[in-house]
């Protein structure tokens, strides 16, 4: 058993060390299948990604941005877990030949793992010490692993940084040669003087170094790749996105002798992007279309003002569009697996963004209008059921109090008829102010009922009766409530439609001015009060 768990632990150390010699110092692109580092951004970034989008964008961006550093310290905690277990495992399977102070029961794995955590991180506390020649071996072989791994690790961090600095300066440069987000269509106009091509084509010659320095760099420490720039518009993939489509307009749409480094630009970036698609294993995929054919047409046009003239034949399309097929596909897909947004061809016109502000506003405004109108439909049904309620009430209330000789007939007979009137208005599907001129007599029929009642004894004695007052007074209150509440609803309806710039929207889309149920008089709105005689 004991050997089984020596080659185990044997095993585990080899696999630890090699990837991360692998990861840390191997300079170039690692094809294995099994890798604890590739298994590790495997399990980690994609629950992480999937974090994102339950935060708002800027608050979504900086919680991707963490993923970057914060991997390179979980992965180092990987590493140093799996060596310490790996020795103690080593240190059990030699006998656990362990002297420990204090005496005690004998040692058992916890104090294997013990020994080799505080020997790995130098610790030197000496109360556990291996007893024998093989477990004094482990323990300095392990001490050698330690240093050497702290030394690898006080090297691998400066790298990574350097490499990073170097991506993000060249990507914060590009932001005033190509706007932010960085496109191809601004990087063009904004070098329109430069009518023999030269500078452009240093440009683009400074962009073939930066693509190859990515691909080097990217190759060698693929965690670079979760590095987020600093600002929200700009990505390391962004900007070799657009280096591409530039480098695509000048081969297939201008003469001269930028062409010819286009072409080498297109090549180096191209090759960039295809290598590391295949090293996060993100195939190619259909790429959104970036690049309509009316916006090529606005593109073309705004760069004839500047004096650049790009093809416009059959050959350039064709030549443009098995460019695009090269290269779109796979930064497609790198931005779908790194949570990365392309960007646009050409920046839009000023035209195009009052037309997309304009259609958010008006989706804002219609939804608002909507929402208060909905909110108003409900409060409606609210008053129409307590009125149902007070019109189920009142031939109750007749069926009680006609048994008594002497009551006033006539109150009754105003009451029945103003609550058949009332009934009409609803079935005749009469809006608020009609319905409220027909409800108003039925309630003052209902108080006048119960004015009158303390001149009959025997009839405000009866239960049934006093029952009908109570189940009256919860229909007033509730009728009152959902009286107030529609009426400020309709209130803010009427107002927002009645407002600039909203008024005109509301018109053309069927929203009009809603009546208020009630009446002018204040001393008229309060719920009747019903004495119960208790």
């Amino acid at each position: 058993m004991r050997w089984l768990t020596g080659v185990a632990g044997a095993t585990l150390l080899a696999t630890v060390l090699w990837d991360a010699f692998e990861t840390i110092i191997l300079p170039r692109r690692v094809s294995s299948r099994f890798r604890l580092t590739k298994l590790f951004y495997r399990a980690t970034w994609r629950p992480w990604r999937a974090g994102a989008p339950l935060l708002s964008r800027r608050m979504g961006e900086a919680f991707l941005s963490f993923y970057g550093p914060l991997s390179l310290l979980l992965l180092l905690v990987l590493w140093a877990s799996g060596i310490v277990l790996a020795f103690g495992l080593l240190h059990w399977a030699a006998g656990s030949a362990l002297i420990m102070t204090g005496g005690g029961a004998g040692p058992e794995f916890a104090d294997d793992l013990y020994l080799s955590g505080s020997t790995f991180f130098t610790l030197g506390l000496g109360d556990v010490a291996p007893g024998t020649p093989l477990a004094k071996t482990i323990t300095v072989v392990e001490a050698g692993t330690g240093f050497a791994f702290l030394a690898a690790v006080i090297g691998y961090f400066p790298v990574i940084y350097q490499a990073f600095s170097r991506r993000e300066m060249a990507i914060s440069l590009l932001d005033a040669r190509a706007g932010s987000p960085p496109t191809a269509g601004e990087l063009l106009w904004r070098y329109r003087w430069d009518h023999s091509g030269e500078a452009l084509r240093e440009l683009l010659k400074e962009w073939e170094r930066w693509a190859a320095d990515v691909l080097e760099s990217h190759l060698s420490y693929p965690a670079l790749a979760y590095f987020r720039s600093q600002h929200y518009n700009q990505s390391w993939l962004g900007a070799l996105t657009t280096i591409l489509d530039a480098s695509t307009l000048v081969v297939a749409g201008l003469e001269g002798a930028c062409v010819r480094q286009a072409a080498l630009t297109f090549a180096m970036a191209r090759h960039a992007a295809v290598d590391l698609a295949q090293v996060f294993n993100t195939p190619p995929r259909e790429p959104p279309q970036r690049l309509k054919d009316g916006d090529l047409v606005r593109l073309r046009a705004r760069l004839a003002e500047g004096g650049l003239q790009l093809r416009d034949d059959p050959d350039a399309a064709r030549q443009l569009a098995e460019l695009r097929r090269m290269y779109e596909p796979y930064v497609a897909g790198l931005a779908r697996y790194l949570a990365v947004t392309l960007p646009p061809w050409a920046r839009m016109g000023l035209a195009v963004v009052i037309g997309a502000v304009a259609l958010a506003w008006a989706v804002v405004t219609f939804n608002r209008l909507t929402r208060l109108r909905q909110l108003g439909d409900n409060a409606w049904a609210d008053i129409d059921v307590q009125l149902k309620r007070r019109h189920d009430l009142i031939p109750s209330v007749v069926a009680v109090v006609k048994g008594h000789a002497g009551y006033e007939r006539q109150t009754l007979e105003a009451l029945v008829a103003a609550r058949a009137r009332a009934l009409q208005a609803t079935a005749a599907g009469g809006g608020p102010a009609a319905r409220f001129r027909e409800e108003d007599p039925v309630a003052g029929g209902l108080q006048r009922i119960f004015a009158v009642a303390e001149a009959y004894p025997d009839l405000k004695a009866a239960a049934s009766f006093a029952g009908l007052q109570t189940t009256l007074t919860d229909v007033e209150d509730h009728l009152q409530n959902a009286r107030r509440y529609y009426n400020a609803v309709v209130r803010d309806f009427n107002t927002a439609i009645a407002q600039f710039p909203a008024g005109l929207l509301a018109g053309p889309l069927g929203f009009r001015a809603r009546e208020f149920f009630g009446i002018d008089d204040a001393s008229e709105r309060a719920v009747p009060q019903v004495e119960t005689g208790r």
